[in-house]
């Protein structure tokens, strides 16, 4: 996550990394130190603002809020063991952050419509700042374009309507909306606007590339299925064989480990200690420290003390690792 400062507000933790200081000089429309000092803090409050009205609304609904200010803006994840949010309530949380901004930035404008704009430079700088940030970004932030909010909008609606099997078209849209983003930034010369747009295009070129490797190891998945029920009767060499199958014909690091958890338990049933060994010990960081305990386990139960330690030791280095 990198260095930064922590604080909580409420039960919400909040960190911000120093990048985000950085990032607040580089952007900031002039020299002046004083118009730099308002920027920075119109952005903070506002990023921080904005990612509470995601907070508010996802701890409305169980979930356990946490928040980041960074580089790029901001960040509300949520701890895991979490409740799994239904489309409906995906595209409330989503549109939570990006209206508090967009109200906050129709108030100011109004206020100024009535009260006229403040006299002193700072002051009048912060105005500007306040509607730029809030309701000009607010908006934009509703594109539909992964990872804004309005992209997760796009993507809770398109599970709705496809039984949660909609991201690839969620990725698809997006990637076509940021490049046209990024071309009429150019053409504009909207540089920042550009290479966000840029950024984004790239991500979701790699999210379709990573939805269509999910798709063609659809028929791995259920193979793994089979192979972990054959481990339940006992049948470890058709266990192993099926692990074997899908560990080689993998894409995709997650069903590649859970081939190799598969050819692990099928070589234990069928006592191959010598290979299980050799197994484990090659892919004990892709296993990791909790798998590993099982297999230590097993060992002292079928009294295999050498086994045992020489597991016990992999997990010791295997938490030294993650750590």
């Amino acid at each position: 996550m990198g260095a930064g400062l922590t604080f909580r507000i409420g039960s919400i933790p909040v960190r911000v990394q120093f990048i985000f200081l950085i990032t607040m000089v580089l952007f900031a429309r002039s020299t002046n130190p004083g118009v730099i000092a308002v920027w920075g803090g119109v952005v903070f409050v506002s990023v921080l603002i904005h990612e509470l009205g995601h907070a508010l609304m996802g701890k409305a609904f169980g979930l356990a809020p946490q928040i980041e200010i960074h580089g790029m803006g901001g960040t509300t994840s949520w701890a895991e063991g979490g409740r799994k949010l239904t489309p409906g309530r995906s595209i409330l949380v989503s549109l939570a952050g990006p209206s508090v901004g967009i109200v906050l930035g129709i108030a100011v404008m109004v206020g100024v419509s009535i009260l006229g704009a403040p006299t002193a430079p700072l002051a009048r700088e912060a105005v500007e700042d306040i509607i730029w940030v809030n309701l000009i970004w607010g908006i934009f932030n509703l594109l539909p374009m992964l990872p804004l909010d309005g992209g997760n909008v796009m993507a809770a609606i398109f599970a709705l309507v496809t039984g949660g099997r909609g991201r690839r078209a969620a990725h698809f849209v997006s990637l076509g909306v940021a490049t046209l983003v990024a071309a009429g930034a150019l053409y504009t010369r909207q540089t920042f606007v550009a290479v966000l747009a840029g950024l984004f295009a790239f991500q979701n070129f790699r999210g379709l590339q990573a939805e269509k490797a999910l798709e063609a190891e659809g028929p791995l998945r259920e193979t793994l299925v089979e192979g972990f029920e054959a481990v339940n009767r006992g049948e470890g060499n058709r266990a192993i064989q099926i692990a074997e199958h899908v560990v080689q014909s993998a894409s995709t690091a997650e069903v590649r480990n859970d081939g190799l958890k598969l050819l692990a338990y099928g070589r234990l049933l069928e006592g191959h200690w010598g290979s299980l060994m050799s197994l484990l010990e090659a892919t004990r960081t892709e296993l990791g420290a909790g798998e590993l305990q099982r297999f230590e386990q097993a060992a002292r139960e079928l009294d295999r003390p050498e086994e045992a330690e020489k597991i016990r030791g992999w997990i010791m280095g295997t938490a030294g690792f993650q750590g």
